[in-house]
């Protein structure tokens, strides 16, 4: 009989990182956690970014190992040294970020080390292709096998994840931050079939939801548990609260942020719907098409000193080609069907350029910042230590004055309030606190010019808080911001842009200036 329940019991997990030959302060992650999970239960996980919801969740799949603590599938304990191993035990993770083949397709990406072969060698393609079909139609999926993974948008990138990780009939299915793959509509359609395939299918699986909206966890979910500095704190079956959202959003929220004052809406800072600064970017007929994807037609704007410019992306719009044009992340083979100009003003200097020309590099010498949607692979990478992804604007000349890179890099540490040694891996961070130093480094520069992709992806009320109030400060100072975002209903966002752009079917549709967006 397959086991009911998954439990962490006194999980700990604490990072010891060798500094300069020393061993550094010691950062407890997961304080003593005990938390379980059911078969047949859609179980929220909620926590302010840095409460260990990223570790316990790599814990159970096999991502990291806990320092001290036990895990039990029903009544056995298991450990696990890989997410290969958690697999073959029945738990399986879609990440925020899939990671996936971008090369391979779809049917390749399923195969991968989980192929049924016979006695022969041979891969029983027949029976994968069913059983995954099978599972595309049951889904709702719309995927095609064969195609490849980086055409995909990333939402059909989530589902091609979740695909690879159901093909394994996991007993736990985590979750993490799902959400930020769609667009409202294509999220509600999601949940809705999540959990009429949970309530059919009862007694096969149970659902891990990683999430920083409240929302979604009092909408979705049967149980609910709070995260707060590495320990449980809370944790409660959604009947047992109120059924007004208000009442329950205020009751989990003084768990979550218990150390601080809750939160409000900030007011924002003054806008001037008479910016008479120079524009330092602007986009001049920007037309691309790809072999996949929403094809760009004609897009025009601009950006100013001291404004924050939003492009609020609808479904389908082509706003991921739109990042990558302006990250200077096209792909080789794309650059040519790219025309259009871009005219840049900064460092004293005017140029004009043509749009399928921009690199990172340039970005960067003409004093602009980029923040990605991918910050795992894009704005960091899996292998870097937090000393490495801060320092790469500063490491500079032939010899590296490492006494104040370091310094550096501890003071944006402190700034952020993250309790992690320089030396500790990226890829151990939250989502949030991961996206927060990405925004860090790029802000250090003092760019005339920062474009961010989703940056509010992964962070909770208070981290969206602060990044609003930052972009903010940033402006008032002098920056040019500019903002592609599919979330147009988060309530941050509201009085924050200068500018707002709705892109629609690769076309920029709407203009409001110096006005409430509603």
């Amino acid at each position: 009989m397959s086991p009911r329940s998954l439990s962490v019991k006194n999980i700990y997990k604490i990072y010891e990182n060798a500094q300069d030959g020393a061993l550094s302060t010691a950062k407890t992650a997961l304080n003593g956690a005990n938390v379980s999970f059911f078969i047949g239960e859609l179980h929220a996980l909620l926590g302010e970014n840095g409460a260990g919801k990223s570790t316990l969740v790599h814990i159970l799949s096999g991502l990291c190992e806990p320092t001290e603590g036990d895990i039990f599938l029903g009544e056995k304990a298991v450990s696990f040294t890989s997410s290969a191993e958690a697999l073959d035990s029945g738990i399986g993770i879609v990440h925020q970020h899939p990671l996936l083949i971008e090369d391979a397709t779809v049917f390749e990406n399923i195969i991968i080390g989980n192929a049924v072969k016979t006695r022969f060698g041979f891969i029983h393609r027949k029976e994968i292709k069913a059983r995954a079909e099978s599972l595309i139609a049951e889904w709702n999926m719309g995927l095609s096998l064969s195609s490849k993974i980086r055409h995909l948008s990333s939402d059909k990138k989530f589902y091609a994840a979740l695909l690879a990780t159901l093909y394994r009939n996991p007993l736990f299915l985590i979750l993490d931050e799902p959400g930020s793959a769609f667009t409202n509509e294509e999220r509600d359609s999601f949940f809705v079939k999540l959990k009429k395939i949970l309530r059919e299918r009862k007694d096969s699986f149970g659902v891990i939801l990683i999430t920083h909206k409240l929302e979604e966890a009092l909408d979705r979910a049967d149980r609910i548990s709070v995260l707060h500095k590495g320990t449980l704190c809370y944790s409660v079956q959604r009947s047992e609260l109120p059924h007004s959202e208000a009442e329950a959003r205020s009751i989990i929220e003084r768990k979550m942020f218990q150390d601080m004052d809750m939160l409000t809406v900030c007011e924002p800072a003054p806008v001037s719907e008479k910016n008479e600064a120079a524009a330092v970017f602007s986009v001049e007929k920007l037309s691309a098409s790809f072999e996949f994807g929403e094809a760009l037609q004609n897009i025009s704007f601009s950006a100013k000193q001291k404004s924050i410019t939003g492009i609020i992306g609808m479904p389908n719009s082509g706003l991921n080609h739109l990042e990558d044009i302006l990250s200077g992340m096209v792909s080789a083979q794309n650059r040519n069907s790219i025309s259009g100009a871009l005219t840049i003003n900064t460092n004293g200097t005017k140029i004009l350029l043509p749009a399928a020309s921009l690199t990172p590099a340039l970005l960067h010498a003409h004093n602009i910042g980029f923040v990605p949607s991918d910050r795992n692979m894009r704005g960091s990478n899996p292998l870097v230590s937090i000393f490495d992804l801060l320092i790469p604007y500063r490491a500079k000349g032939f010899f590296l004055q490492k006494k104040e890179l370091l310094s550096f890099v501890k003071s944006i540490l402190a700034a952020e309030h993250i309790d992690a040694s320089p030396s500790r891996p990226a890829s151990t961070l939250s989502g949030g606190q991961l996206q927060r130093l990405i925004l860090a480094r790029e802000l250090a520069t003092n760019p005339s010019v920062l474009i961010l992709a989703e940056p509010a992806w992964g962070l909770d009320r208070l981290g969206t808080r602060i990044l609003t109030e930052r972009l903010q400060r940033a402006a008032a100072l002098g920056t040019a911001i500019i903002m592609l975002t599919k979330e147009f209903d988060n309530e941050f966002f509201a009085h924050l842009f200068s500018e707002v752009f709705f892109l629609k079917s690769g076309m920029l549709k709407a203009q409001i200036i110096g006005e409430v967006l509603e």
